[in-house]
């Protein structure tokens, strides 16, 4: 009798076990799952936005644009929940004057002269392409962005994410967002989607300025064109007017 209950909860721990293992599999397997289906939920939410963004600055006249890409602006903002987003455009014909749209919930975006001598080490970093990704400030910064470690710390931003991007020819640009509320998270995965979002940005603005080149200079040729004929005169075949 006793071998027989021996053998018996033997065979009850075992299945017990058994069950177990197989609902920690399953477990792990239905987080698995769901962590799989946020991640498509929020790339596609995402991709919405940049579908949205990109269909309201293509259509909207130049006058418009400005005010669009604010908007824009406004939309990553909420999606990112930061504090604030800005998209700084250079052209390399005149560096010293960028064109800034800024938007912010609270605290302020960054200024133009990030990328100045001032701040070395954001300037390097720039210059070579790389995303600034700070989720954690001061820790995630190097010992040698002591400027930077000063300004951010001075204006109390907690999370910061900068990303350089090329526009068009001779053009390039920053799209950056902060929190100054919260430290935040910043994927590699939405550095890329972010940047594609201040190129699409960037391009409409590229797209203004030649809309903008090309009417001037054909109000030019008109003006020009109207000064001819006002100084022409016409000759009959004995040369009298």
């Amino acid at each position: 009798m006793k071998g027989t209950y021996g053998e018996l909860k033997m065979t009850v721990d075992e299945r017990t076990f058994e069950l177990i293992n197989k609902n920690t599999l399953l477990e792990a397997q239905i987080r698995e799952r769901k962590q799989i289906q946020e991640l498509l939920d929020e790339r596609l939410r995402f991709e919405t936005i940049l579908s949205n963004l990109s269909a309201a600055v293509i259509s909207v006249s130049a006058g418009g644009l400005e005010r669009e890409i604010d908007s824009a602006i406004g939309t990553l903002i909420a999606y990112l929940e930061a504090d604030w987003g800005s998209l700084i455009l250079f052209d390399n014909h005149s560096p010293m004057e960028p064109v800034i749209i800024s938007s912010a919930v609270c605290g302020k975006p960054l200024p133009s002269d990030i990328v100045g001598a001032k701040y070395p080490w954001f300037r390097e970093k720039i210059n070579r392409g790389e995303a600034i990704i700070l989720g954690k400030i001061p820790d995630d910064l190097v010992p040698e962005a002591g400027n930077e470690r000063d300004f951010l710390l001075h204006e109390g931003y907690k999370s910061i994410l900068i990303i350089p991007f090329r526009a068009g020819i001779g053009n390039w640009g920053l799209i950056a967002f902060g929190s100054i509320q919260a430290e935040r998270k910043w994927s590699i995965e939405l550095v890329r989607r972010l940047k594609l979002a201040g190129e699409i940005l960037a391009n409409a603005n590229v797209r203004k300025q030649a809309e903008e080149t090309l009417r001037m200079s054909e109000s030019q040729k008109e003006m020009i064109l109207n000064a001819s004929v006002d100084r022409i005169r016409y000759v009959d075949k004995d040369m009298r007017i």
